[in-house]
């Protein structure tokens, strides 16, 4: 085959996942981690969570609402990247060591 090979930026805005009759999970959702790009095991998540809530009305998105949660308070950290540019690689490099501690894990994701 000789078709070009496209990419496209990743969907990192999360607006929510239902309006109404139509639902979103994963990166049509925004949920994919601006910080890491990681996105899949939010986007299983999400969509185990919206399949339960389309079949039971009344489910509570539990999961999904932990997930925005963690992605809340991963851009309170971008945030700061972005206040201190000078101090971007210096917060990196912390970064990724607390991601090895397991409580930094979850309470910011993995």
């Amino acid at each position: 085959s000789t078709k070009e090979i496209k990419g496209s930026t990743t969907n990192y805005c999360f607006k929510g996942c239902m309006f109404n009759k139509i639902f979103l999970v994963g990166d049509a959702a925004g949920l994919a981690s601006k910080i890491t790009g990681e996105g899949i095991s939010f986007a299983l998540t999400s969509g185990k969570e919206i399949a339960i809530k389309i079949i039971e009305s009344n489910y509570t998105t539990t999961e999904l609402n932990r997930i925005v949660r963690i992605k809340k308070r991963q851009e309170k950290i971008l945030k700061i990247y972005e206040i201190m540019p000078f101090l971007q690689n210096f917060l990196y490099k912390i970064y990724i060591k607390l991601m090895k501690n397991k409580w930094f894990q979850i309470y910011f994701g993995n």
